[in-house]
């Protein structure tokens, strides 16, 4: 009789742990913790997505921005998880995360503290268990990279209602160089594309070693 009530106590605790976290649809690392499920001070009341949660509204994002590029999903995906994971670290869901969140997550990146468990010692393949989102601190165009596609997401949760507001900074990102007269300047559109190409030759060549590494 005991054995049975340990039984549907465990049960009923695998139960609630569904309830108030959820893991990534699109495929949770192994070492990684669970992701809060609570509606935050940000969440929308009308959503227009069919999404539960936040990782749901997420995975929306990624099925509609990275539907014509498998290298644009994966560069994405690859920001929105890294976030995730941080935001879960400090024990935030998505709609929790606020303003000052966000200021120290683009610190946390310029800086990857030695110890954190997100940060891995190699670069490895994702389904590894030694795999972590991150292996050392983002270069500056990594760091550009990352804003634009947080801002992308956070422009998509807010325009389809999931998001009341977006939380995000508004800060002009500095380029490093001495401001120039000039007569023509790219559209910020025209800026992105340039940075985010800037990214994939990055990521691709991440992904490269991490092909040389796994074939070792």
């Amino acid at each position: 009789m005991k054995k049975e009530i340990q039984r549907y106590q465990g049960e009923a605790r695998g139960e609630l742990v569904r309830e108030i976290s959820e893991t990534f649809p699109w495929g949770h690392p192994a070492w990684a913790p669970s992701v809060p499920v609570r509606a935050g001070r940000l969440r929308g009341p009308n959503s227009m997505i069919a999404a539960d949660t936040d990782c749901e509204a997420v995975s929306a994002w990624l099925n509609e921005t990275g539907a014509n590029s498998r290298k644009t999903y994966d560069a994405y995906r690859r920001e929105a998880e890294r976030f995730l994971l941080w935001a879960a670290h400090i024990n935030k869901s998505l709609s929790e995360v606020l303003r000052d969140d966000i200021v120290e997550y683009y610190e946390f990146i310029k800086k990857v503290p030695k110890g954190s468990p997100l940060l891995g010692s190699k670069v490895c393949r994702r389904s590894n268990p030694e795999w972590r989102p991150f292996t050392g601190s983002l270069s500056k165009n990594a760091q550009r990279n990352t804003q634009l596609i947080l801002s992308s997401l956070y422009k998509y949760l807010t325009d389809s209602g999931w998001l009341y507001a977006d939380p995000q900074p508004r800060k002009k990102i500095k380029s490093g160089y001495a401001a120039a007269p000039l007569t023509r300047s790219f559209e910020d559109v025209q800026t992105n594309a340039v940075f985010y190409f800037l990214y994939t030759q990055e990521l691709a060549a991440e992904t490269t070693w991490q092909r040389m590494n796994a074939a070792r």
